[in-house]
């Protein structure tokens, strides 16, 4: 644990109603346009994510100017189905933008993915009813945020919510009519103390013994007990807490089965299961900061002396190949 991480408290959640009443801009649909728009935003906003990365580590989440950065760019929605808002961004264009966010600030870029995973589940595979109390049009009553947008695009007419959670099954539940009532703790809620939806997985009992259905209930931030347990030493940035819930409610129309829901909205992206709808959010934190690594390794060989020997370490043979 850092100095900086010990002397953080609690992790402060933000509100981030009035964001995502903003909402986000309406992005180019061909795909080149596309890549080109979100490469162009991430490098607009990347003084803000270099800026934000001590602030981060101390106050264990994403600091304020790199949440509403991320999110006024879409870069927290990159999957979420096109008729919901989103860019819907294939693996391999999603790939290369989450690998250079975390190349930039690895906190930022994992939480990106998070969110960006997270929200999408939601409005791929939940009922109507659950995906309008979720992504239903933005209210434009509330108090605006005092920053200007960061991009002159038009905004979308849908609510773009921010969402996070943990989908192993670490839940058990019991029927009730209108859905479950659910118990249970959960680790490594990244992105939490920004997002207003929470995603947790839970599997049904019956019989007093757990099914084999791997179930996905979404809940308002507000009804989430957070625990005060995410004292690390790498991704300090994330806010990963353990998260609980004790005799919750979930309805039906805020549930669906992972395994075996067909998704509702979205194209050939949400067909891959699981495994290949979630690799490309891990491999992309791994090349981003690996590609980081070699380059701030780089950057110091010439200079660097170890050991005994006067010349730098860039003359090296370990290091010149």
């Amino acid at each position: 644990m850092t100095a900086a991480t010990a002397a953080a408290e609690a992790i402060a959640p933000f509100d981030v109603t009035a964001l995502e009443d903003l909402g986000i801009p309406a992005l180019p649909t061909e795909r080149e346009a596309l890549r080109r728009h979100l490469l162009d935003a991430i490098a607009r906003i990347r003084p803000i994510l270099e800026a934000d990365a001590e602030a981060n580590d101390a106050g264990q989440t994403l600091s304020w100017p790199s949440v509403v950065a991320l999110y006024r760019e879409g870069l927290m929605s990159l999957k979420v189905p096109r008729e919901l808002g989103g860019p819907e961004c294939d693996p391999l264009l999603y790939l290369e933008l989450c690998d250079e966010l975390c190349y930039i600030n690895p906190s930022a870029g994992w939480c990106a993915f998070i969110n960006s995973t997270s929200a999408s589940w939601l409005g791929a595979f939940l009922p109507d009813a659950g995906v309008e109390r979720i992504f239903g049009d933005r209210s434009l009553t509330s108090q605006p945020l005092t920053s200007q947008p960061l991009t002159s695009q038009p905004l979308t007419s849908q609510r773009m919510p921010i969402a996070s959670g943990a989908i192993i099954p670490r839940g058990l539940a019991t029927p009730v009519d209108g859905g479950w009532k659910v118990s249970g703790r959960w680790p490594f809620a990244s992105g939490s103390a920004h997002s207003s939806w929470l995603l947790a997985g839970f599997r049904i009992v019956r019989d007093d013994e757990p099914g084999p259905q791997h179930m996905i209930f979404a809940a308002p931030i507000e009804d989430v007990q957070f625990l005060d347990n995410w004292q690390v030493m790498g991704l300090q940035g994330t806010g990963s807490r353990d998260f609980v819930f004790t005799d919750y409610f979930v309805s039906e129309d805020l549930a669906f089965d992972l395994m075996s829901t067909d998704p509702r909205k979205g194209g050939p992206l949400f067909w891959l299961g699981r495994p290949g709808f979630v690799t490309p959010d891990h491999a992309s934190f791994a090349l981003g900061v690996a590609r980081r690594a070699l380059d701030e390794i780089a950057a110091q060989a010439g200079s660097f002396h170890r050991g005994y020997l006067t010349s730098p370490i860039a003359q090296r043979g370990a290091l010149q190949h």
